[in-house]
């Protein structure tokens, strides 16, 4: 007896992302990771974990993800969706965080300081 397994089409897809450092939480659509046409199936619930230093968490229909201020370069997102506890697709992808070019910003000192101008001192 011949038994055939068909694979079950893929339900989730990579959308791309990528973000500006100076992000401090991105939210994204989650059917935006749907493939075109895939309805949401009305049991279904999703997992999200994301490798460190970003964090992910799911938040009703979205994926909200966080990074450290001032963080660039490449992560990691994993998301899972299930029905009860059938896993029906999972997904790895991959962030893009790109670094800005900030404006320098102005550092003052935290103690009292004196200038000399010519014979007089100014200043406490």
């Amino acid at each position: 007896m011949n038994v055939r397994f068909d694979a079950m089409p893929a339900l989730l897809r990579d959308p791309g992302v990528a973000a500006s450092e100076d992000f401090a939480n991105l939210r994204l659509s989650l059917e935006d990771f749907l493939v075109p046409g895939v309805e949401w199936p009305a049991s279904a619930s999703w997992e999200a974990a994301a490798q460190p230093p970003l964090s992910a968490r799911i938040e009703d229909r979205s994926l909200i993800l966080s990074a450290p201020p001032q963080w660039s370069g490449l992560g990691a997102i994993s998301l899972r969706l299930l029905s009860d506890r059938d896993l029906l697709d999972a997904l790895r992808v991959r962030l893009d965080v790109v670094a800005v070019n900030d404006a320098p910003e102005l550092q003052l000192p935290v103690s009292p300081m004196s200038v000399v101008l010519g014979a007089r001192t100014l200043g406490p």
